[in-house]
């Protein structure tokens, strides 16, 4: 389900997942947008499939891409390229002027198991032409990393809203630099712009999105005592603690444009 407005909406069961009794569908979601031509919401999900048994099946295990629309309250399969999958935990999904956006590799299947992957890519899809184009996602090796060590499974990255443009925020697992980029044309080579490198700082830190006004949010990675949250100002690159703790439980950021209630109303 999903909420737009002060309206909830149930999104109904996928055909693709009345399947035989051996077979496990597990859907990725990949994007939530507005579709401004035909005025319709839509939703955009990946969906492997998994055999729950060593049962004999001729079953097709090839993953896909499928759509929901809420005006005409159906799923369908939509033209996306099944091997790009979804660099879900880590990313989150973006949706900006007309554009679901995530972040993906190019996998390789051979039956149900994952055989190799290449990538990583930013796929980026037109909620109205349903079209979709891949950016290759730059791949930046920490200067205080050993190349000979470094590995791409541990760098980080995650999408947000940077003054009206996508944002790459990365950074190697356990470091203290974050690198920063900003997407400058779709679907090109060499296309990202480096804004800066953040750090070192005194903490390795996670980021958790960014606001309205051009500054990103953190939190400090430190097991001995629970994380700090603090912004980090792109403009003046200055970091400012927000004087909040939290513990290790999942957290998020939400910007809204409107409120149509008031604080004391949302309170209560």
């Amino acid at each position: 389900m999903f909420i737009y407005g002060i309206q909830l909406k149930m999104i109904p069961y996928s055909p693709i997942e009345y399947v035989p009794f051996h077979v496990i569908p597990l859907p990725e979601y990949a994007g939530f947008g507005y579709d401004c031509i035909e005025d319709d919401y839509k939703v955009i999900r990946w969906v492997t499939f998994s055999n729950a048994s060593d049962y004999d099946t001729e079953w097709d295990y090839t993953p896909l891409y499928e759509i929901y629309s809420l005006r005409s309250k159906s799923w369908r399969k939509v033209k996306i390229d099944s091997t790009l999958s979804l660099e879900y935990h880590r990313s989150g999904q973006l949706y900006l002027d007309g554009m679901c956006h995530w972040l993906s590799f190019k996998t390789h299947y051979s039956g149900e198991y994952l055989v190799s992957y290449n990538g990583p890519y930013l796929v980026s899809f037109d909620m109205s032409n349903e079209e979709y184009y891949t950016t290759l996602v730059p791949l930046e090796i920490p200067s205080d990393i050993p190349s000979e060590s470094f590995a791409f499974s541990s760098m980080k990255r995650y999408l947000f809203p940077l003054n009206g443009s996508v944002a790459l925020v990365a950074n190697y697992n356990r470091t203290r630099n974050i690198y920063i980029y900003i997407l400058v044309e779709i679907g090109k080579k060499e296309t990202w712009n480096k804004l800066f490198i953040l750090g070192p700082l005194p903490y390795s830190a996670r980021p958790f999105g960014a606001g309205s006004m051009g500054n990103i949010l953190f939190e400090t990675i430190n097991e001995q005592e629970d994380s700090e949250l603090f912004w980090f100002d792109i403009s003046t690159h200055k970091i400012t603690k927000i004087g909040l703790k939290k513990d290790f439980s999942r957290f998020f950021i939400v910007i809204y444009r409107k409120s149509i209630l008031q604080i004391e109303e949302i309170n209560n």
